[in-house]
């Protein structure tokens, strides 16, 4: 479900060569409340700015109880590298202090996405086709 949201919000002729990251911000039921830009960059770009202030800080202004980061990689790459491993650590310590639970972190592409929810250091992409893929 949350891929497919993703799926709308993205430009579908931007996906694979321009790198963004938005902020899902999900009410206390999981709702999505809405879809927040936090970054966009360039084809070669390979550290968006990632600022966790600005993440709570959107996300506390708007009441919301639970966050989901997700960020597309141009090219369909869906590994996570060591960068978002840190902002990753950075954003759940940061969510356990205030409350604020980050649900997941998402790399996205045109054919699946990366869940670190779901696919932990295994690093395996989910397709959307699969029953039961979000």
């Amino acid at each position: 479900a949350v891929y497919k949201l993703l799926m709308k919000d993205w430009s579908p002729g931007e996906l694979d060569f321009i790198e963004e990251m938005k902020l899902l911000l999900l009410d206390r039921s999981g709702r999505l409340m809405s879809i927040y830009p936090l970054a966009k960059g360039g084809m070669d770009t390979d550290n968006l700015p990632h600022d966790p202030k600005v993440i709570f800080t959107a996300a506390l202004l708007t009441k919301a109880h639970q966050i989901i980061i997700a960020r597309n990689y141009p090219g369909g790459t869906f590994h996570p590298d060591y960068l978002d491993e840190y902002m990753i650590e950075q954003l759940v310590e940061a969510g356990r202090i205030l409350d604020l639970p980050l649900l997941d972190y998402m790399v996205v592409t045109p054919h699946g996405y990366y869940s670190h929810m779901r696919g932990g250091s295994n690093r395996s992409l989910v397709s959307p086709l699969k029953p039961g893929a979000e």
